[in-house]
C-alpha cells in the first residue's frame, strides 16, 4: 500500500478535501472517488473523512491506494534493468527486440513480465502503468508508475530524449520537423506524413557527422507511433537498420534509436528527477564502424526548443 501525508497550511485552509486534492495535489477524479470508497483511503488527524468536509490549518490528511490485484505473469529479471526507483516510480532500461506490452504472441518475454517478476521478489502486486512507451526495437527508458495517483501525476510530465544514428550527413544542425503523421490505408504498422494525420512535431540536433551517417538527439513534442522514424525519413535521412522507413541495414539489425534519458516530477523532493541509459553495445558497434563520436558534454538545443 501506498500512502501520502499532508498537512494543511493557512493558504488552503477553509477547502474541500476533494478541491484540495484535485487542484493542488493532481488528483483526479477517478482516484477521488475510489480513495472514498474505500475504508482507510481517506483519513484526516486519524478518523475516515468524506470529500466534501472542510480542511482546517494543521490538519493532516492522509490518502492510501491498496496494491493492485492483477499483474503480468512475473519472470526473473536482469538486476541491471531497474535503473531507479523510489516510492512512487520505476524506471525501466528496457533492451531492444523486447516489447513493452503482453500480446498473443509474446506472453512471458515483455518488459511488463520483467516488472512483475521485480514485484514478485519483493512479495508486492503492481499493475504495470508504463507513461512512456518504446516499440519493440527501441531501447531504453521507460517510466512505470506505481499506484494511478502518480500516473496521472506524471501522464504529461515526462519529458524522453532519444539518441538517433541516421542514414546521410544533414548539412544544417538543427531541425525542427513539424508534419503531420498519418497511418497508411493498406498497412496497420505503417505510418507517414499526411495532411490527414495527427499533428506531430520533432526536433532533432546533429551531434556527430561521419561516414555518411550521422548521430543526432532527438526529442518529441508529440507522441505519434513511430513518429522519430517518419519524420527522419521525410526529411530524407532514415534512422540506420529502419527496413519500414528506410533499406540500411549494414551494421545494425534494427533501427538505431535509444531512450537515453527522462525527466518527471519527484514529489518527495518537489524538484525533477533526471535518469540517464547507457548505449546499448549494437549501437556503440554503429557507432564505431560509421566513425561517430558521443560529445561530453553533448551540444545543446537552441533555447526555443526547451
Amino acid at each position: 500500500m501506498r500512502s501520502y501525508r499532508y498537512v494543511i497550511c493557512k493558504e488552503h485552509d477553509g477547502m474541500r478535501v476533494q478541491d484540495y486534492l484535485k487542484q493542488v495535489h493532481g488528483y483526479s477524479r477517478r482516484n477521488i472517488i475510489k480513495l472514498k470508497q474505500l475504508p482507510t483511503g481517506l483519513v484526516l488527524n486519524g478518523s475516515r473523512i468524506r470529500t466534501v468536509d472542510l480542511l482546517h490549518l494543521g490538519d493532516v490528511l492522509e490518502t492510501s491506494f491498496p496494491d493492485d490485484k492483477r499483474t503480468p505473469t512475473a519472470v526473473e529479471a536482469d538486476p541491471g534493468i531497474l535503473v531507479y526507483e523510489d516510492d512512487d516510480v520505476m524506471v525501466l532500461d528496457k533492451p531492444p527486440f523486447m516489447p513493452v506490452h503482453e500480446s498473443k504472441r509474446h506472453q512471458e518475454d515483455t518488459l511488463a513480465n520483467l516488472f512483475a517478476g521485480i514485484c514478485a521478489q519483493r512479495g508486492q502486486s503492481l499493475s504495470f502503468r508504463p507513461i512512456n512507451r518504446l516499440d519493440r526495437d527501441t531501447s531504453g527508458l521507460v517510466v512505470a508508475a506505481k499506484n494511478s495517483h502518480y500516473a496521472s501525476i506524471l501522464w504529461k510530465s515526462v519529458k524522453k530524449e532519444y539518441l538517433a544514428v541516421v542514414c546521410g550527413v544533414p548539412p544544417q544542425n538543427y531541425y525542427r520537423i513539424e508534419a503531420p503523421i498519418a497511418r497508411k490505408e493498406d498497412s496497420l504498422i505503417e505510418r507517414y506524413v499526411s495532411d490527414k494525420g495527427q499533428s506531430a512535431l520533432t526536433h532533432c540536433l546533429v551531434i556527430s557527422r561521419g561516414k555518411g551517417y550521422s548521430l543526432c538527439r532527438v526529442r518529441i513534442e508529440t507522441g505519434r507511433t513511430h513518429q522519430i522514424r517518419v519524420h527522419m525519413a521525410y526529411l530524407g535521412y532514415p534512422l540506420a537498420g529502419d527496413t519500414l522507413y528506410g533499406e540500411d541495414q549494414r551494421w545494425i539489425n534494427r533501427h538505431a534509436l535509444h531512450c537515453y534519458v527522462v525527466r518527471f516530477p519527484d514529489l518527495s523532493r518537489k524538484h525533477n528527477r533526471e535518469v540517464f541509459s547507457p548505449l546499448p553495445q549494437d549501437f556503440l558497434t554503429l557507432m564505431e564502424c560509421a566513425g561517430l563520436t558521443l560529445q561530453q558534454p553533448m551540444p545543446d538545443f537552441p533555447v526555443q526548443t526547451l
